[in-house]
């Protein structure tokens, strides 16, 4: 008897056997006999290539093991094949979808078959709101549930326990820092495309700019430190929240922030304009000033049943609310 180990690529092979007899010194040979193999391929296991990605993501490769004999039949829902290689093996695809989802397909043909021998299939998971599950760098895949690291202006919620450290200057579209998790700007500068949700702390120099129009700012946290720049468009602080404002927060020529919540000001309100760069207290609100607010520029409106309490263990300069120049605690 033998042991045989085929190769890998399939197809009719043969074993032949050919009796020898010893008589006298001189080997006499029977009859060959013969057995035609059938010899199916081995079947790939599974596609290579990232299946959790950025929505949006470009240049992410896709193979199989090349073997001799094979052609490759590819196809990508949710994407575009920006290129194939010589020996059909592997694809680069540019993934363009907005839903959760997209596949990338393959049949397997063994030239010698007419039909597929194989059709495989990997699904691809997309994130557009990346949530953390480690402490850890935001450059570092592991801190990220999707084992990836977050794209350019991307939804990024901060979990609790989680303390994140920014790497470089990065943009974002919300930000959301859920109570128990911090960030660290670790000074670097962080731009906040849409709504900045702030329940945990927000810590480190560097600046914070929060970019979009109307954009809702909330929460019960601390931005701890640093520069929050509320620029380019008028900002709401939303009802119900109850922040505290360490470090410079900056109001930009032609913004304004209006405040329908409970605001402590534990650093410098400050504006780029006296004559547009607005604080607005709505009808309820509360602004505690324990630092000091446009003691050089800005322009404060005190709007009725509203507070501004000064709580400083210093001396503080009290500005004169525009308009009426009325308080109305």
């Amino acid at each position: 008897s033998v042991n045989i180990t085929w190769n890998a690529t399939g197809g009719e092979r043969q074993i032949e056997v050919i009796e020898e007899i010893m008589c006298g010194g001189t080997p006499t040979q029977g009859t060959p006999v013969t057995l035609d193999v059938d010899v199916h391929p081995i079947f790939y296991s599974a596609i290579t290539g990232n299946d959790n990605l950025p929505e949006g993501t470009s240049g992410e490769v896709y193979s199989l093991n090349f073997r001799t004999g094979y052609t490759y039949s590819w196809n990508v829902t949710g994407g575009t094949i920006t290129n194939t290689a010589a020996n059909g093996s592997n694809i680069t695809v540019d993934w363009t979808t907005t839903d959760p989802t997209g596949t990338v397909d393959v049949d397997v043909t063994y030239a010698a078959c007419a039909q597929p021998d194989e059709s495989l299939s990997l699904t691809v998971n997309f994130f557009t709101t990346y949530e953390t599950v480690a402490d850890g760098s935001w450059n570092t895949a592991g801190t990220w549930a999707c084992n990836c690291v977050p794209g350019t202006n991307a939804d990024i919620q901060i979990n609790n326990g989680d303390d994140v450290t920014l790497d470089v200057d990065r943009a974002v579209a919300d930000l959301t820092i859920m109570s128990g998790g911090s960030l660290d700007n670790n000074g670097n500068n962080l731009t906040v495309n849409r709504h900045y949700v702030l329940n945990g702390d927000h810590d480190g120099s560097g600046e914070t700019r929060l970019r979009g129009n109307l954009t809702n700012i909330s929460g019960s946290g601390s931005k701890n430190a640093g520069t929050l720049f509320l620029s380019d468009d008028d900002k709401i602080i939303v009802g119900g929240s109850n922040l505290t404002l360490d470090g410079t927060i900056r109001i930009g020529t032609s913004v304004t922030v209006t405040n329908n919540a409970t605001v402590t000001i534990d650093g410098t309100l400050t504006g780029d304009s006296d004559a547009s760069s607005n604080w607005a207290n709505a009808n309820g609100s509360i602004l505690n000033v324990a630092g000091s607010m446009f003691t050089t520029t800005g322009r404060f409106e005190s709007n009725a049943v509203s507070t501004v309490n000064y709580t400083g263990t210093g001396a503080q300069t009290i500005i004169r609310p525009a308009g009426s120049g009325a308080y109305y605690n």
